[in-house]
């Protein structure tokens, strides 16, 4: 199980070089993702998808919901 809470909800996408790596190689993991808040690389405030954010199984929300996680192409990323 990879825990993800690598960035907040301030990000604004897209991801620098450095983390896009470590979110491509988790990706790629047959492990399964559980992201604290938001999966990292989406913008907390919009549904659109921004280069390769993180996708997570499973999200736990720690402050209520945010658009991103229930609408548009973002929502499916979040578990």
């Amino acid at each position: 199980l990879v825990v993800d809470g690598l960035l907040g909800t301030g990000l604004t996408p897209p991801l620098r070089p450095a983390l896009a790596e470590v979110v491509a190689g988790v990706n790629a993991a047959s492990v399964p993702v559980l992201a604290i808040d938001l999966p990292t690389g989406l913008d907390a405030l919009s549904s659109e998808v921004t280069g390769e954010p993180l996708r997570a199984d499973w999200t736990v929300t720690l402050s209520g919901f945010k658009p991103a996680l229930l609408f548009g192409p973002a929502a499916h990323l979040a578990g």
